[in-house]
């Protein structure tokens, strides 16, 4: 949000710029472990299910290794990014 008051010398009128958005979603997507952040995903607009299959298969799965514990994947359920048959992910 821009400022909506400042200050100038009395009298004057102040002229500032600001910065203007491109008023679009930006979304950020990454994995959590205990104790680091891993697969950090910064997409220009919403997420969808071909995206977050990709992320999945591309991003995340790779970081996962054998030897790490147990791995816990949370998903929000959102229908923007429902995938079909994803047990096998």
């Amino acid at each position: 949000m821009a400022r909506r008051y400042g200050r100038s010398p009395r009298a004057q009128r102040l002229v500032a710029a600001i910065a203007h958005g491109h008023w679009k979603t930006t979304t950020f997507v990454v994995g959590l472990r205990h104790n680091q952040l891993t697969a950090p995903l910064v997409i220009d607009g919403p997420m969808n299910g071909t995206t977050f299959r990709a992320y999945l298969e591309e991003m995340l799965a790779p970081t996962l290794a054998p030897g790490d514990g147990q791995s816990i994947l949370i998903n929000e359920l959102i229908p923007s990014i429902n995938i079909n048959n994803n047990n096998h992910l």
